[in-house]
C-alpha cells in the first residue's frame, strides 16, 4: 500500500497541460498545513499527504484501479473497486488487471489503452457493460516515482444516469407520439394545398405554402428521429435482415438525398466499383445510417460544397464512407460522437438543425450489427464517416 501512495504522490503525467489529482491534492494540502522546513518536518509532511490522499482515494464513489502498464499488475484498488471485485487488500498480491472481471475483453482494453502508450492520447474513455450494470472507464498513463510507467483507469456507475436517460426518453417518446397525429394531418393538408385541389393561389402564398411544408417535414423527421432513437436504446427496433445490392443501396440514398443537398447549396458526388457489391443487412436500417451521415455532411459543408459517398472494396467486405469539406470537427469532440442530443458548435450557424439524434441512431444501428462507426476528421479539412460491412456478415444475434 505504502508503494502504491508513493506512486500516487509523485506521480507526473506524460502530458504536463493537465495536473493529476493526486498532485493537486499534495499542493493544495501543503499550502494550508505547512511543516517546518527540516528533514523530520519534511518527513511528516509526506506522511500527512500520503495519509489524506489515502483517505480521499478510499472514500471516492468511483472505483480507482492503478496498474502496470506493461504487466498489467495491480498495484492498488481502493474502497469502491476491492467491493466491486470482492477482494481484500491482501488480495491484490500477483493479481493483474484481467483478473478484475470474469471474460476480461483484452483485445477490447488493447484498444483503449494503445493510444495512451502512442502518445496519440492523454485519456481514453469507454463505456462497458459491467456484471452490475452499465460504467464508464476513464483512463490515463502516468510515470511512477519508480520510473515506472503505469495506468490509472477510474470505473463510474452509469446505472443510475441510465434509468434516468430512459425515463426521460419514454416522456419524450410519448409526447412524441401525441405530436406525430395531428402533424400527419397538417402534412396531409399542406399537401392537398399544393396541388391545387382547392383552386389556385398568389405566388406569394405559394411560396409561404413551401417554408409550411418545409418546417412540417423538418419536425416530422424530429420526431421520427426521437421515435427511433427510443426504440433503439430499449431494444424494440425491428429488423429484418436480406442479402442487399449495395450498388442499389447508396443510389437510392443519393436519389434521396439530392433534395436535401440543393436546400444546403451542396453538390453530391458517388464513387463506386463497376464489380457487384453485395452484403447482409436491413436494407431500411442501412438506407437510414447513409442518410443521416449524407444529411450531416450537407448540413456542415460551406455553400458550393461537395459531399463524396464513396463504395469500395475491401479485404473481406465493403466499405461505405461519407466525406466533406466542411470546417472538420475539434479532436475533443470526436469521442463524444454518438452521445444523445449532442450538437456540434459548427452546426449552430445552420438553418436546418436536428435533435443531435441522427449519429447516435448511426451508431446504435451499426452497434446491431456488431459494427463501428469509424470518424476521420481534421478541423479545416473536413470529416469522414465511414463503416465497413464484411461479406460474410450474418444476422446479429
Amino acid at each position: 500500500m505504502v508503494a502504491a501512495l508513493n506512486s500516487l504522490t509523485n506521480i507526473r503525467y506524460f502530458h504536463k497541460s493537465h495536473l493529476s489529482f493526486p498532485a493537486l491534492f499534495k499542493t493544495v494540502f501543503r499550502r494550508i498545513f505547512r511543516t517546518p522546513s527540516s528533514p523530520s518536518g519534511e518527513r511528516q509532511e509526506a506522511a500527512a499527504v500520503d495519509d489524506m490522499l489515502h483517505a480521499a482515494l478510499e472514500h471516492l464513489n468511483e472505483d480507482v484501479y492503478l496498474y502496470d502498464a506493461e504487466t498489467l499488475e495491480l498495484r492498488y484498488l481502493n474502497r469502491e473497486a476491492r467491493a466491486r471485485c470482492r477482494w481484500r487488500e491482501s488480495d491484490l498480491q500477483g493479481k493483474r488487471i484481467g483478473d478484475t472481471v470474469p471474460g476480461f475483453d483484452m483485445d477490447l482494453f488493447r484498444q483503449h489503452t494503445d493510444p495512451l502508450l502512442s502518445g496519440e492520447k492523454d485519456a481514453t474513455t469507454i463505456q462497458a457493460m459491467h456484471a452490475k450494470g452499465p460504467v464508464e472507464v476513464v483512463t490515463r498513463l502516468i510515470l511512477g516515482s519508480d520510473g515506472k510507467r503505469l495506468f490509472v483507469s477510474t470505473l463510474r456507475d452509469l446505472s443510475e444516469r441510465h434509468e434516468i436517460e430512459q425515463a426521460r426518453m419514454q416522456t419524450i417518446s410519448m409526447i412524441s407520439h401525441e405530436l406525430r397525429t395531428p402533424l400527419t394531418s397538417i402534412k396531409g393538408a399542406l399537401a392537398l394545398l399544393n396541388s391545387g385541389a382547392l383552386g389556385g393561389m398568389s405566388p406569394q402564398a405559394g411560396d409561404i405554402l413551401a417554408i409550411a411544408n418545409r418546417n412540417s417535414d423538418r419536425l416530422l423527421n424530429m420526431i421520427n428521429d426521437i421515435l427511433d432513437y427510443e426504440k433503439l436504446a430499449s431494444d424494440k427496433m425491428t429488423f429484418s435482415d436480406v442479402r442487399i445490392d449495395l450498388h442499389k443501396l447508396v443510389l437510392e440514398a443519393l436519389e434521396n438525398m439530392k433534395g436535401y443537398a440543393e436546400l444546403n447549396h451542396v453538390r453530391l458526388r458517388l464513387e463506386r466499383p463497376d464489380t457487384p457489391a453485395r452484403a447482409f443487412g436491413d436494407p431500411n436500417r442501412l438506407m437510414q445510417v447513409l442518410v443521416n451521415l449524407i444529411s450531416n455532411a450537407a448540413k456542415f459543408s460551406p455553400d458550393n460544397g461537395e459531399v463524396t459517398i464513396r463504395l469500395e472494396r475491401i479485404d473481406g467486405g465493403w466499405r461505405l464512407s461519407v466525406h466533406d469539406n466542411g470546417p472538420g470537427i475539434p479532436e475533443a469532440m470526436i469521442a463524444k460522437i454518438g452521445q444523445p442530443f449532442l450538437q456540434l458548435e459548427a452546426t449552430q450557424n445552420k438553418k436546418h438543425l436536428g435533435t443531435g439524434l441522427g449519429l447516435t441512431i448511426v451508431k446504435r444501428i451499426l452497434s446491431h450489427y456488431r459494427l463501428g462507426l469509424l470518424v476521420t476528421s481534421r478541423e479545416g479539412h473536413g470529416s469522414e464517416f465511414a463503416f465497413e460491412m464484411p461479406d460474410d456478415m450474418q444476422e446479429a444475434a
